[in-house]
């Protein structure tokens, strides 16, 4: 059975139908908070069997769920967040207004384990990315840009950047806020009149997205069975080739169809240990003396998954799809194990950065915006963090979020830079426009790096008082986002790190295999 959506995606559907939708998954509206738009009852269509859907049940507030946020109170929510943020209180350094980019489809793209310190640069004469360097050519770029991950690493960034508030520091964000009602950035856009799906070549059960990407408000996700096992690469799912030709075929669909839409890619091909890419395919050759080491199979694995963007990017100009569209590619976690690197990792490091490789350096993701029509750079070296692609992808297409509590900032707004740290250094690290602090123990005053070449710095006033901000924003999102309506999201799915899984145990959620293919 396939079910459809509100009665103005019906054409979509059809499109999409055309297509197979063997692994996709309607997500039935949430109830409406914070001043969003829910979706109207959906309606149901007979498919032949190779195309059955698989079921999701409605989330449909629990009755021993607690109350909901009114309108009013997401404000109030927010109002206490900027008091503390100031995310507006800059000057505006686009020179296009907020919603310029109004009915724009939107397309992210989370890139597995992509460090900053690949972009730009090459090794034994190869570069590692040279699809994304070319398309930063006419892009806005962010080089020091921030993950902010917890234990669920991938899921986590997810999570952080469909809600610009913050994973938490002792789960998953997938555990700690599952069944929540939040009004993300798919439930922001559906307001809009926007459609929205999710694609990803694991199970949805990995991880428990699905009562994610239900909680968020994305209208359906594609999943394992989608892609049938076609071109498989290690033991996670489909490649990257095979995530992007796929997805292409949809956006297509969706273009014709007149109605805008959200697309989130997850790519997957990338994952450590890095081992996925048959020689063949390697779009780097690993020189000789790397062979063998993980940097030496890291650098081919991510060459592959800029190839597969290269090709994706190909095909949405060839559609028009690229015309029309935002396009958003970012890393979602560090593809380096340690905050200090040894042997041929820290000379490969060292070679691409000009200096020793560091803490500051392990969390630096690249972040790059391309607007529809953009044909020239705009670099900017201020800090971000995931936190702050919600925002900016609102004020381009000009979505409220005065009562949709955030604690990013859009980034066509220079009002200084506040990214808490979840992961790999010590509890309530941050970054602010100059240094990574990292507190230190009891009353010990912590430690400073300058976040832009990591040498040691001195604590200013300014740093501890940023500590203090950091930890009421932390707090303020954790009790928003546990104070939100729950429902019933069905089946829980399995947690497969074990730090995370120890954590999770109290909330009842099981490892159950590798999260490959089928359950």
């Amino acid at each position: 059975m396939v079910r459809t959506f509100r009665r103005p995606t019906l054409i979509v559907v059809a499109a999409l139908l055309a297509l197979g939708l063997a692994g996709c998954a309607q997500l039935h509206a949430a109830p409406t908070t914070s001043g969003t738009t829910g979706a109207s009852s959906a309606t149901t269509a007979s498919s032949s069997p190779d195309r059955t859907a698989v079921p999701v049940r409605p989330a449909v507030a629990s009755s021993h769920s607690s109350t909901a946020p009114s309108e009013s109170e997401g404000a109030r929510v927010q109002a206490r967040i900027e008091s503390i943020r100031h995310s507006l209180d800059g000057s505006r350094v686009a020179d296009f207004a907020v919603g310029a980019y109004r009915g724009k489809n939107v397309i992210l793209i989370q890139v597995e384990s992509l460090n900053g310190f690949l972009i730009g640069n090459e090794y034994g004469g190869q570069e590692v990315t040279p699809n994304l360097n070319k398309l930063i050519k006419s892009s806005w770029y962010w080089p020091n840009t921030f993950s902010q991950t917890g234990l669920g690493n991938t899921v986590d960034a997810e999570f952080i950047a469909n809600t610009s508030l913050y994973a938490p520091q002792d789960q998953a964000s997938t555990v700690k806020y599952a069944n929540r009602v939040i009004p993300g950035l798919p439930r922001v856009l559906r307001g809009a009149g926007y459609d929205s799906f999710t694609i990803h070549p694991n199970a949805v059960l990995f991880w428990n997205r699905k009562q994610m990407y239900e909680g968020l408000g994305f209208n359906r996700y594609y999943d394992a069975g989608f892609f049938r096992g076609a071109d498989t690469m290690g033991e996670y799912g489909s490649s990257d080739e095979e995530l992007f030709k796929r997805g292409a075929k949809l956006l297509r669909a969706l273009d014709a169809s007149g109605t805008p839409f959200y697309a989130q890619f997850i790519t997957l091909s990338a994952h450590a240990p890095f081992i996925s890419i048959p020689e063949s395919r390697q779009a780097f050759r690993a020189p000789e003396e790397l062979i063998g080491s993980l940097i030496g199979d890291y650098l081919p694995a991510e060459g592959y998954s800029d190839l597969a963007i290269g090709k994706f990017i190909k095909d949405l100009k060839a559609s028009g799809v690229w015309d029309n569209s935002i396009v958003v590619i970012y890393g979602d976690h560090t593809g380096m194990l340690t905050n200090k690197l040894g042997g041929r990792r820290e000379l490969v490091a060292k070679q691409f950065l000009g200096r020793s490789y560091g803490p500051v350096d392990r969390q630096r993701i690249p972040l790059i915006i391309h607007l529809p029509g953009q044909t020239k750079p705009v670099r900017r070296t201020d800090v971000a963090g995931q936190v702050d692609i919600m925002p900016t992808i609102a004020d381009l297409v000009g979505a409220d979020l005065a009562e949709v509590p955030h604690t990013g900032r859009s980034l066509f707004v220079n009002s200084g830079s506040l990214v808490p740290l979840n992961a790999y250094l010590p509890g309530d690290s941050f970054v602010n426009s100059k240094v990574l602090f990292m507190p230190g123990k009891g009353s010990e005053a912590g430690s400073a790096q300058d976040v832009f070449d990591g040498s040691a710095r001195t604590p200013s006033a300014q740093d501890k008082a940023d500590l203090v901000r950091v930890r009421d924003l932390m707090r303020i999102s954790e009790s928003y986002l546990l104070g939100l309506e729950k429902f019933d999201g069905g089946e829980q799915g399995w947690i497969p790190d074990s730090i995370a899984r120890k954590a999770a145990k109290p909330y009842g959620f099981l490892q159950r295999g590798k999260g490959v293919g089928s359950l």
